[in-house]
């Protein structure tokens, strides 16, 4: 360190942030603590989100939703926010 530099841990970004959300692509899986209650839009329309197909769900995570097949947590769409 030099100077009046100050240390940070290792996980925030150049503000003291924490760092952004993970990202994911079509067709993989979203790891199952992103597909609990908390993550789940089930106000799709108030987003401008299409209905979500039978057995599918809307995930938000950070500014991104996610279209997720329910039963085995795979990404079928994906609508960015950032």
């Amino acid at each position: 360190m030099r100077g009046n530099e100050v240390q940070r841990p290792q996980d925030q970004g150049p503000r003291g942030n924490r760092p952004p959300p993970p990202r994911w692509n079509k067709r993989d899986q979203l790891p199952v603590d992103y597909r609990s209650k908390q993550y789940v839009i089930d106000d799709w329309k108030s987003f401008k989100l299409s209905a979500p197909p039978r057995e599918h769900r809307w995930v938000g995570v950070g500014a991104d939703f996610y279209l997720v097949n329910a039963s085995n947590g795979r990404i079928q769409d994906m609508m960015g926010g950032r």
